[in-house]
């Protein structure tokens, strides 16, 4: 997981969209402030899929593995927009008035067509497994808060406390830290243990998939001091090698590869080798 910047684009179609998304977010709302039962329309949320999806280079905004074939990403709600569960896939109950009667809670319905609430996500970390025995992993309708102090009105999520990670709106490295040498991701905070746990960050050969894109960064930095002093110098095959190695540091540097917080930490400590070398100038 990576910080991912995502200005709000202003293009006609994405401003019209906002606006269908604010009318149809009051309609919500005063459905529900009237006791009616309240429809959430998927294709209005999912209008936008693609220049969302896109803001996140094709990559499950969690796990960072890329959509690619029949895996084709889905949209998450960070905050469930229909039912809401704890940590351990309990459904949440609420009360209207102190000692009164529990219900399950809504949903975050009022954020249901809220961009800041839409993230690309790929199905292991979106979905709840059916059978029971692996429930533990996929967030599902999961959205733990400290203090089990759950929003239930519009707006009130301003005074809450997640214990996941938004990856546009936090910093992952903040909570999250990662071995290079084994791939496993560790956490400095309590949203962070629990974003391991919730979204398997270390089961499903991700740990393997981070440790193979460090060693790549360190293979490109290693064509390049090897081969560097060649460039240009009428070696096609090693002009070449050099092109290929640049191109894939930049995909990593940008979080366009897959798996880039691992390739990153990687740049970073290559760099920090190469200004070390005699004369090196750096990549």
């Amino acid at each position: 997981m990576i910080r991912v910047d995502f200005p709000e684009p202003n293009s006609a179609d994405w401003m019209d969209w906002c606006r269908r998304a604010r009318e149809a977010r009051n309609l919500l709302i005063e459905k529900m402030n009237r006791g009616e039962r309240i429809s959430i329309r998927d294709e209005l949320y999912k209008e936008m899929r693609e220049t969302i999806f896109e803001a996140f280079h094709g990559k499950c905004a969690y796990c960072e593995s890329r959509f690619i074939l029949d895996q084709t990403g889905q949209v998450e709600h960070f905050r469930p927009k229909g039912k809401v569960h704890d940590e351990d896939d309990k459904p949440v109950l609420i009360q209207d008035q102190p000692g009164g009667p529990s219900r399950p809670h809504p949903g975050y319905f009022w954020l249901a067509y809220d961009w800041h609430n839409l993230l690309p996500a790929c199905e292991k970390c979106n979905q709840t497994p059916k059978k029971r025995e692996n429930r533990s992993v996929g967030k599902g309708n999961r959205f733990p808060v400290a203090g089990r102090a759950w929003a239930v009105h519009p707006d009130d999520e301003n005074n809450e406390h997640p214990l996941l990670i938004h990856p546009v709106l936090q910093k992952p490295a903040d909570h999250l830290i990662l071995d290079p040498t084994t791939g496993v991701m560790g956490h400095k905070t309590p949203e962070g243990e629990m974003a391991v746990r919730v979204f398997g960050l270390n089961l499903r050969g991700l740990p393997d998939e981070r440790r193979t894109a460090y060693d790549e960064v360190v293979a490109c930095y290693t064509t390049l001091v090897v081969n560097g002093r060649h460039y240009g110098k009428g070696y096609p095959l090693i002009d070449q090698d050099i092109d290929r190695a640049v191109q894939r540091l930049g995909s990593y540097a940008r979080g366009e590869a897959a798996y880039s917080w691992a390739g990153r930490l990687a740049i970073e400590e290559m760099n920090a080798v190469w200004h070390r070398l005699p004369g090196a100038a750096g990549p």
